[in-house]
């Protein structure tokens, strides 16, 4: 993420619908933590590595930070 690899992450399963039509998906959730010091957005080149080196096409996303008075990130 924006060149630093990020290899720590949570297992999640989610599941949807009910009785025996029900489905799970699961999924690998990374996490990336950066500290900041303003308010504002801020865009984020991700990608995903194989582990054969091979790299997925690179996605854009944004996170929304407000910082308060008492010094709390929230994003």
């Amino acid at each position: 993420m924006n060149g630093t690899e990020v290899t720590s992450y949570k297992t999640v399963t989610e599941r949807s619908g009910k009785g025996k039509n029900a489905t799970t998906t699961t999924y690998r959730q990374f996490t990336y933590t950066e500290k900041v010091t303003e308010s504002g957005t801020y865009t984020y080149e991700v990608a995903a590595v194989s582990a054969d080196g091979v790299a997925s096409a690179a996605t854009t996303t944004t996170a929304t930070v407000t910082i308060w008075s008492n010094g709390n990130n929230r994003r």
